[in-house]
C-alpha cells in the first residue's frame, strides 16, 4: 500500500461501514447519482447506465456459435425486472457477436431514443440488419467517426466522445476491435471510463491525442485481455477501480493473468462478472461504491472508497505529472482483495525500502485482508493454451 495515499482513519472507516453501509448506498443518499450496471451475461459486454433523468445500455452481450438469444433470455428480461422499458440511447461499441448479438431483441421490445455507432464503414451482416431494425424502428442513429457527440448529457454529468474520431483510420481496416466507441462520462469529480474492445495500437493512438485522463472507474479493454490496458494507458487513467464482462471459464483465459498481475501491481482493485456475479457501482460525485446485484451472481463484500479516499487520489493525479509516476491507490474499506505496496514512483520506492529496512512494522488488530487468489504462472499458462483447455487464470481455492 501506498504510505502517500493510506487514510489515518481507514480503520474506524471500515467498522463504520461494516455497521451502517449496506443501508446507505449511494442511490439512497441522493437521487443525484450515477450508476453503471455490469450485467452477467457470459462472455460478452452488456453495461447499463443509469444517469440522473436517462437511461442507456452499453452493449447487448451475445453468444457466437450458439443459437441461445441473450437479448431474449438475460438482457431484455433483466431491465424489465428494473422497470425499464426505455432506453434513452443505446450504445454500440463495435460489432463482434459477443457485443452486438442481445441488442436486436432490445431494439424490438423496448423503446429506444437514440443508437450510437462507431461507423458505417466495413459493417459485418449483424451491424447492417442492425441499423435496418433501428431504421424501421424510428431510432435516430449516431456515428462516432461522423461526427456525433456525447452530450448534452442530463442531471450534470459530463462526458466526452473519444474515439473513433473522424477521419482515423486502424492499419488493418477491417478490424472491430479497433475502432470501438471509447468514451468518458462523469458525475463530479469522478468519471467512469468505457472502452470497448480496443487494444494496444488504439490505446497507444488516444495517449497520443492526449484524451485519456484519470477516471477512477475503468471498464477494462476488450474483458481483460493481454493486448490490452497496458501500463501506459493505466498511467495515463490512474484507476480506483476496474470491471469487466467475462464469462466463467471462458475459453479465452479473459481475463489474461498478465491483466491481473499489471492492475494489481498499479494497486488497482478488479472485479469481473465470471466471479462475482452481476455488478453495480454507483457515486453520487463525491464517493464510489460497489456491490452484488441480488440475486444475480454469488455476491461478494462491497467495496466502498469514501469521499476522503477519492478527494486525496484526486489530489494526487491532479498533483502529479507523467514524468514523475502516479502514486498507487489506497487499500479501501470492505475490499476483498489485498491492495500491493508497490509505489509508482521509483524514488520514493527507494526511500521507503530503506525506511523499512530500518525500522520493523508496527503491529496491527485489525483484521487481516483475505489473500488474493492464486494466478498461473507463465509456464502453466502457456500449457493450458497448448492443450486447448484455455480458462480464466483463476485456481479454485
Amino acid at each position: 500500500m501506498s504510505a502517500g495515499r493510506t487514510l489515518p482513519a481507514l480503520g474506524l472507516l471500515a467498522l463504520v461501514w461494516a455497521l451502517v453501509g449496506p443501508a446507505l448506498t449511494a442511490v439512497d443518499r441522493t437521487d443525484r447519482s450515477l450508476c453503471m450496471t455490469v450485467l452477467d451475461v457470459g462472455q460478452g459486454d452488456a453495461l447499463l447506465l443509469d444517469l440522473p433523468g436517462a437511461v442507456w445500455l452499453v452493449d447487448g452481450g451475445g453468444a457466437p456459435g450458439s443459437r441461445r438469444d441473450v437479448g431474449e433470455d438475460t438482457v431484455v428480461p433483466a431491465l424489465r425486472a428494473r422497470g425499464i422499458d426505455r432506453l434513452d440511447r443505446v450504445v454500440l461499441t463495435h460489432g463482434d457477436a459477443d457485443h452486438i448479438g442481445g441488442l436486436f431483441a432490445v431494439l424490438e421490445q423496448l423503446q429506444v431514443g437514440e443508437l450510437l455507432v462507431p461507423t458505417r464503414q466495413h459493417l459485418s451482416s449483424a451491424e447492417r440488419m442492425l441499423l435496418n431494425l433501428a431504421r424501421r424502428q424510428g431510432v435516430s442513429i449516431l456515428i462516432a467517426d461522423e461526427g456525433a457527440e456525447l452530450g448534452p448529457l442530463p442531471g450534470g454529468t459530463h462526458g466526452a466522445l473519444l474515439h473513433p474520431s473522424p477521419g482515423w483510420e486502424p492499419a488493418d481496416p477491417g478490424d472491430r476491435n479497433a475502432r470501438s466507441v471509447v468514451f468518458r462520462i462523469g458525475l463530479g469529480g469522478i468519471d467512469f471510463l468505457l472502452t470497448g474492445d480496443i487494444e494496444a495500437e488504439t490505446e497507444r493512438h488516444l495517449l497520443d491525442r492526449g484524451v485519456l485522463t484519470p477516471a477512477a472507474v475503468l471498464k477494462l479493454a476488450h474483458h481483460g485481455s493481454r493486448t490490452s490496458t497496458t501500463p501506459e494507458l493505466l498511467g495515463a487513467v490512474d484507476p480506483l477501480l476496474a470491471l469487466t464482462g467475462a464469462g466463467q471459464d471462458n475459453r479465452f483465459g479473459f481475463p489474461h493473468t498478465s491483466v491481473v498481475q499489471r492492475l494489481r501491481a498499479h494497486g488497482t482493485e478488479m472485479y469481473w462478472t465470471g466471479r462475482h456475479g452481476a455488478l453495480r457501482v454507483c457515486t453520487d460525485g463525491f464517493a464510489i461504491e460497489l456491490g452484488p446485484v441480488v440475486g444475480e451472481g454469488p455476491g461478494f463484500t462491497p467495496w466502498i472508497a469514501p469521499a476522503e479516499v477519492v478527494a486525496r487520489w484526486q489530489s494526487l493525479v491532479r498533483t502529479t505529472t507523467p514524468a514523475g509516476g502516479l502514486a498507487s491507490p489506497p487499500a479501501v474499506a470492505g475490499s476483498d482483495r489485498q491492495q500491493p505496496s508497490t509505489p509508482r514512483s521509483r524514488r520514493a520506492s527507494k526511500t521507503r525500502k530503506r525506511k523499512r529496512s530500518k525500522a520493523a512494522a508496527p503491529k496491527t488488530t485489525e483484521p487481516a485482508t483475505p489473500a488474493p487468489p492464486t494466478l498461473l504462472d507463465d509456464r502453466e499458462w502457456r500449457s493450458r493454451r497448448k492443450s486447448a483447455r484455455m480458462k480464466a487464470p483463476w485456481r479454485s481455492r
